[in-house]
Parts: structure tokens; sequence; C-alpha cells
């Protein structure tokens, strides 16, 4: 989930009653259940009105591979295409070639922004 607007609390049974943390806009929380199909490890409560995005696992793998596959840099690979076409259907990137529109969720593994590509492609 992204935090598109408001506040969320995240708990711990081993805090208690006591939020561990407060999420606030463009914060994200649930990642780790991309990961692995685990029981979740903490309990997030809406402490304000509150809108969020989501991306449910399979359109997630979908769209990158797996959470483990984009941790090891894999996730451009896709399982639908053979080599050639994998070829013919992608090219290479600076950084430089990429305009950074804003951040739209941070968490555990960093922060994940909006580009755009700049006007020569």
């Amino acid at each position: 989930y992204i935090i598109e607007s408001g506040t969320v609390d995240i708990f711990k049974k081993s805090n208690g009653k006591y939020p561990i943390s407060t999420l606030h806009c463009s914060d994200y929380f649930g990642e780790t259940a991309l990961l692995s199909e685990e029981v979740r490890t903490a309990t997030c409560v809406a402490s304000s009105d509150v809108k969020c995005l989501f991306l449910v696992r399979h359109d997630f793998v979908r769209l990158f591979g797996s959470m483990q596959d984009v941790i090891d840099g894999k996730m451009f690979q896709s399982n639908l295409l053979n080599q050639s076409e994998r070829k013919s259907k992608v090219f290479k990137l600076a950084l430089s070639d990429l305009e950074v529109k804003g951040t739209i969720g941070k968490g555990a593994f960093g922060r994940v922004k909006v580009v755009k590509m700049n006007s020569k492609y």
C-alpha cells in the first residue's frame, strides 16, 4: 500500500498498545507480503482519514517479476518474451535521460520515484 494522504500507525505486539512508527503521504507498507506468503509482522491502523494506492501480488509479479527479482535487479527480464524479442524491445538509458517528477513511496527497500524520459526520445 502507498499512502496518498493521511497517516497510518504501525504496531507490533512487542511494543504493546503504542505505535512503533507513524507513516505519512508517500510512505508505504505491506511490501514484505510481496516477498513471501508469511504472516504479517505488524499491524497497520489508520490514525486519520487515509487514501491508499495498492497493488496486489499477482499484478506486481506480472509487471515486475517477483519481489526477489526486483531486489536482485532482474525485474526487467520478462518470462513472456524469448531472447530475440527481448533484444528488439530493450534500449539503453542513462540516468541523465530521465527527469524525476516526484517520489511516490519510500520504505524498507528505498524510494519509488516517477520519472519521465527526456524529449530526445
